[in-house]
């Protein structure tokens, strides 16, 4: 799909173009407050639940210190879109949810598989994440910059 990035515009909030890359995509799919927020609080739990299982396995690396930093900078900027986004952007109904594809079920007296139930196949839709290319957006913070 090729929607036109916006220009960099710090009084509307874009102030990077991968960020106004992505934003341009999320607001042509509808996106809402309330299911940003939800979406961050997922991914600070996915994350969190990644830093448990990476100390109980006792590994850790550079990239676990930037995630927990990344998971200090989205509370904090939960809070304060929540305190600041006024109450009828925050009250907006949330895009319907996505249909769920049909089931595939297994004749009666098959074998059932043996293995992990993911089966390796993306969603139903999806043909995978949608990214800009380096000649459109480079790179501007590489790890070295962020891990101070």
């Amino acid at each position: 799909m090729a929607l036109p990035i916006p220009p960099l515009d710090p009084q509307r909030g874009i102030i990077d173009d991968l960020q106004a890359w992505y934003l341009v995509r999320a607001e042509s799919e509808g996106m809402t407050f309330g299911l940003a927020v939800r979406l961050l609080l997922h991914r600070m739990y996915r994350d969190r639940d990644y830093l448990a299982k990476r100390k109980k396995q006792g590994h850790t690396t550079a990239y676990d210190y930037l995630t927990e930093r990344h998971l200090k900078a989205l509370a904090w900027l939960i809070q304060v879109a929540v305190r600041y986004v006024p109450k009828d952007v925050q009250a907006q109904p949330d895009p319907p949810p996505l249909p769920h594809p049909p089931r595939q079920r297994l004749p009666k007296g098959a074998p059932k598989p043996k293995g992990p139930s993911w089966n390796g196949r993306n969603r139903p839709g999806w043909a995978g994440p949608d990214l800009p290319s380096a000649e459109q957006i480079p790179n501007l913070y590489s790890d070295e910059k962020e891990a101070h």
